[in-house]
């Protein structure tokens, strides 16, 4: 077996081997940065999945928020009528209450000019009084338009009040019984508004219905 001889200078060893301990240390320096790299990946990893997450959830808040303002925003007025021939009882709709609410709508159309088309419904929650569910953006124009016509605009007006309730049959009932006859009959008006509004009104205005305590 050939074998060589390599001679060392004695002299220079001190310097290889400080050669050398410089090449390891670099090597060590250079798996120390490759070890932190891979724990900033990992955390970096992790940090991306949290904001995954909050992303998500935020993309759904705006859905949400979207889906709500995209909703038409609703209120209502209430007016009295002159007419005294129409004095529709608030415990029930008679069935004269279409062809009634179909008048009031020819009246608001030919009389102040009101754009029905921005009116979403008329009810009539007490004796003398005519409720107007309308787009809220629209409220100052109709209301501006009700003052060239004989009626009178109640913002105070509180459809659960249970003096609303005049039909003479109920005037046994005692202020409990009355304040729960007029719940009931408010919520059962805004039923049957919500049963045949458009889809995509539905929402909103039952969104105001709920706000206002009527459901």
């Amino acid at each position: 077996m050939d074998s060589t001889l390599v001679n060392i200078d004695i002299n220079q060893l001190p310097s290889i081997l400080q050669q050398f301990q410089n090449q390891l240390t670099a090597v060590q320096e250079k798996v120390q940065q490759h070890e932190n790299l891979l724990l900033r990946l990992d955390l970096l990893e992790k940090e991306n999945e949290v904001l995954k997450k909050n992303l998500q959830a935020r993309e759904q808040e705006i859905k949400i928020l979207h889906a709500k303002l995209s909703a038409p925003a609703t209120t209502s007025i209430t007016l009295t009528t002159k007419d005294e021939g129409n004095k529709p009882a608030a415990a029930k709709k008679s069935k004269n209450l279409p062809d009634l609410a179909t008048e009031i709508k020819k009246r608001l159309a030919f009389g102040p000019g009101v754009d029905l088309g921005r009116i979403l419904d008329i009810c009539f929650p007490a004796s003398d009084l005519v409720g107007i569910l309308r787009h809220v953006q629209y409220v100052t124009e109709i209301t501006d338009r009700m003052k060239v016509c004989l009626a009178d605009v109640i913002p105070s007006f509180d459809p659960l009040d249970p003096k609303n309730i005049t039909d003479p049959k109920y005037d046994s009932l005692s202020t409990v019984e009355r304040e729960d006859l007029s719940t009931e009959f408010v919520n059962t008006r805004c039923g049957q508004t919500l049963t045949f509004l458009r889809p995509l009104n539905v929402s909103g205005v039952g969104h105001y219905f709920a706000q206002q305590g009527w459901i």
